[in-house]
């Protein structure tokens, strides 16, 4: 069920007594128009219809101004959210080096610089890490599943059981990568040209 604020009650209030008014004024011009002469009922009764249309047409063009207010209100609103949430994201990571079990998810993170960071149990799904500087962190335990890991600098990570499930590591630096072969991946999983995949 949908709550009105006090404003909003009022709006609808106000609005409700303007729809009345203008429903009585072209109801009663109408009425006056269609009546027996004299002529000056029916002049009277045109100018209350037309009175009546207008505020008719003054709620209609007010309620669609207030919806599209509404609707940049809220886009405003969602976007402030975002980028609230995007300067706490980039707070944590530059004064946090232990950041285990934290939710990146779908978050875009390309040249950030992630390296010497505890991110066990953390979850990367379908983040984007282009270039993105991760080495010597623990991404042990961690979800990179679908995450885009082109360009980025592992060198000396530790991927122990890492979920590498549809990442893509085109051109990625794995080099002294430790526990690979505990890592998780398929056929999805795109490794740098030439790199061989460590056996378990």
């Amino acid at each position: 069920m949908h709550h009105f604020s006090g404003f909003g009650r009022t709006v609808l209030v106000l609005a409700s007594l303007v729809f009345i008014v203008g429903l009585a004024l072209t109801l009663v011009g109408i009425h006056l128009i269609n009546s027996v002469p004299p002529w000056d009922t029916q002049v009277v009764g045109e100018t209350l219809r037309d009175a009546g249309i207008s505020v008719f047409g003054g709620l209609i063009v007010g309620f669609v101004v207030a919806t599209v207010q509404r609707h940049f209100d809220a886009e405003l609103a969602a976007r402030t959210s975002e980028e609230e949430a995007r300067r706490t994201i980039d707070l944590t990571l530059v004064t946090q080096q232990t950041l285990d079990g934290i939710d990146l998810s779908g978050v875009h993170l390309e040249n950030r610089y992630l390296a010497n960071k505890s991110f066990i149990h953390a979850r990367f799904g379908d983040a984007f890490l282009n270039n993105s500087v991760l080495r010597h962190s623990n991404l042990s335990e961690s979800d990179l599943t679908g995450a885009d890991l082109t360009g980025a600098d592992l060198r000396e990570a530790n991927m122990r059981n890492a979920d590498l499930t549809g990442a893509t590591l085109t051109s990625a630096d794995l080099q002294g990568v430790t526990d690979l072969s505990t890592a998780i991946w398929d056929e999805s999983t795109t490794w740098p040209h030439g790199f061989v995949i460590p056996k378990p």
